[in-house]
This record gives C-alpha cells, structure tokens and sequence, in this order.
C-alpha cells in the first residue's frame, strides 16, 4: 500500500491543519517562519482538481499585485518536487506557536463565545479593507468565515486560504460582470446567488463577511437552516435584509455603554444591513461605500479589543496549538454515526483513494509536470525541511 509521505523534520514543524488532500505547517525559510500548504499532485490529478490549485496560486499571487493588505495572508512562493505542490505563504501566528483563528477567539470569551463591539468593528474595518483590496484585482474569495480568519499577536485580523479564489475577469469584461455559477466554500456562510446557482460575482464576499460578523457578535447564524433546503427557503424568505437584534442590549448587560462602543455599534448594524442585503447589486454598493467612511481608519490596525480577546484564547489554550483546518462546524446535515466505526471507514477509504492516485500519477506524471512546473515558474526549489 502507498503512503503519503510526511514531512521530515517534525521537531521543526508546527501542523496548523490537515484537509483531504493537504497538510498546512509552519517551518522555518533561511530566518522567516512561514506556512506552507503542502499538497500530493497525485491526489490533485485523482480528484480532477489541479485547476483549484492553480487558480489558488493565481489569486495570491494577484493580491500582492501594487502593493498586498496588511489584512491578507502575504503570499511568497509556490514550489514543487516530484510528487507535491507547496504554497509559501506568511506564517499567521499568535503566541508564538499558535495559530488562533476566529471560531477560537469567540469560542474563548465569556460569559458569552461572542465579541464585544470594538473588537467587531476592528474585525470588520480590517476584513472590509482586505475584501475591498481583493476586488479591486478582480479577485473572489469565496470562502469567507470564521475559520480563514486568524489572528496576529498585535490583534490584528489576517484572511487566509484562497482555496476557494478565483480571479473573476476576461479581456474586456469588468469582474463585477462576469458570472461564476459553480458552488464554492461552507453552506452556511454561501450567498443567495451562489446557492441559487443563478451567477455569482464578487458581491459574494460582502454577504459571508455579514454571516460571519452576525455570528461573532450573537453567538448564532442568522439563518437556522440545516441544510441546503432549508438556507435556500430562508433566503428566499428575505425582504430584502434581515432584521438585526439590538446590539447595544445584547452586550452591555444593561451598563451604560461608552460612546467608543455606541458607535462601534452603530457602525457593525450598518455593514449587517448592507452586507446582508438579497440585492447583490445593493449589497456590494452599500458595503463599499461603508468601507469608504474615513472614520473607519481608526478602528483599522492593531487593535488592544481585538488584543484583549486574543489574551483570553491564547490563555486558554496553554501548552496547545490552536489548529486552523478545512473542519467545518455542524451548520449542514446532522447525523449520529459511531465514531471509531466512521473512521475506519474513512481511513480505509482514504488508503484505497491515495492508491489509486499513485497509480494514475505514475502513468500521467510527464503530462502534469510541464503544467506545475509553469505554475511555479522558476520557484520550483522545495524548503530543506520537506519531506
């Protein structure tokens, strides 16, 4: 039986996640810590998606085009060998060792896994920026949510995993214009005209920046939809924007809140009613005009709220590393299964899966190398610490 080969040097190695067809680990490049995704070529052919990938790079390495975001995951390389793809990326680390993405930081709070309203509105002043930043490169995220936001130590909101991405632009058609129709990145978190099918553009990130602004301030989603369905019947049910608890009450307990916090709040049920707006149209007009506001350049940056919460997680998880991963949380079908049962399958299913990948990539190699070797152009040299 083949086997994935794991990298060299684990004692080097920090594991931040593992997917289904990659491993993500920081390691250190000559006196730079950096991520690496790390991916088998093999189970990228198998699975027919080595056009994801090379619109993965595409897209990264078009956010750096005039200058990147401070609030985007900079981009540093891609790489290869014989059997794997590798994306050098910066290195997203809170602690030290830890990668703290945003479910984490909530998660941390208390008494409620929610975020107060300075420490939404620098979230939100910062993702808006690297959303805006994104777009004007005719670049679509996709999978915006709490997950891909993780934390530097200053506080400061970084994107990350353009897994999804694509650069929605062809000669002569502005992005905005043009209609993407496949269905990409986490249910819960999809745009209306995603999950319709009916076309999608840019506008898409707005709307899942507004899932995942709801949820770190509520603590809930905004719909309570378990699956496809019931999101689909949901949004349709939408007229046009969604009714926002009051979020002064819901944070201040009933103690007067200051001024800073009023208009945190103030502006984050702004953003809310722009960016989950059914009218795309409306929806990316109105968030970008939000993002416009000049006051909102103070509450980008490093942020002692958002620093504050990012004490109580890093706190919280002494001794550990906080995993950044492809895991999703339970928004989609539930269901009760034995879990040593279900792994087995899966691994088994896994063994059999990385076989037959083994198997094509020996008879297909010379047909795919020429392609990666483009995509990585003359930075083809792998780190010394890959196995």
């Amino acid at each position: 039986m083949h086997e994935e080969k794991e990298v060299a040097d684990a004692s080097a190695i920090i594991v931040l996640g593992r997917g289904a067809i990659g491993t993500v680990f920081a390691t250190i490049d000559g006196s730079t810590m950096v991520s690496v995704k790390k991916v088998s070529k093999a189970l990228l052919v198998k699975l027919q998606v080595v056009e994801n990938a090379l619109r993965e790079i595409a897209a990264l390495r078009a956010s750096c085009q005039g200058g990147g975001s401070p609030f985007i995951v900079a981009f540093n390389r891609a790489s290869h060998d014989a059997d794997h793809l590798y994306i050098h990326t910066e290195a997203v680390l809170a602690g030290g060792i830890r990668s703290v993405h945003l479910r984490g930081l909530c998660a941390a709070q208390s008494p409620l896994p929610t975020l107060p309203p300075p420490a939404a509105c620098s979230l939100s002043a910062c993702l808006g920026h690297a959303i805006a930043h994104l777009h004007a490169r005719s670049i679509a995220h996709r999978d915006i949510k709490p997950e891909n936001v993780v934390l530097r130590c200053d506080g400061s909101p970084v994107l990350i995993d353009f897994g999804e991405a694509r650069i929605l632009s062809v000669e002569g058609v502005r992005a905005e214009d043009e209609r993407a129709t496949s269905l990409h990145g986490t249910l819960a978190y999809l745009a209306p005209e995603m999950l319709s099918r009916r076309g999608h553009g840019c506008a898409v990130d707005w709307w899942s920046l507004g899932v995942t602004l709801f949820e770190a301030l509520f603590g809930r989603l905004p719909f309570a939809a378990t699956n496809y369905t019931e999101l689909l019947d949901a949004h349709a049910s939408m007229t046009p924007t969604l009714p926002l608890p009051a979020l002064d009450t819901a944070f201040e307990d009933g103690v007067a809140p200051s001024v800073a916090s009023s208009r945190a709040s103030e502006l984050l049920s702004q953003l809310l009613r722009c960016a989950l707006d059914i009218d795309e149209a409306a929806r990316s007009s109105g968030a970008s005009e939000w993002n416009g506001l000049s006051e909102l350049e103070c509450w980008r940056g490093p942020s002692a709220a958002l620093q504050a919460a990012l004490g109580k997680a890093v706190g919280t998880t002494a001794g550990t590393t906080v995993m950044t991963s492809d895991a999703h949380p339970p928004h989609g079908d539930e269901y009760e299964e034995d879990e040593a049962v279900a792994s087995a399958w899966v691994q088994a299913e896994r063994e059999e899966l990385v076989e037959q990948a083994h198997k094509l990539w020996g008879r297909t190699r010379p047909q795919w190398q020429p392609i990666f070797e483009a995509a990585c152009a003359s930075e083809h040299e792998p780190l010394g610490l890959i196995g």
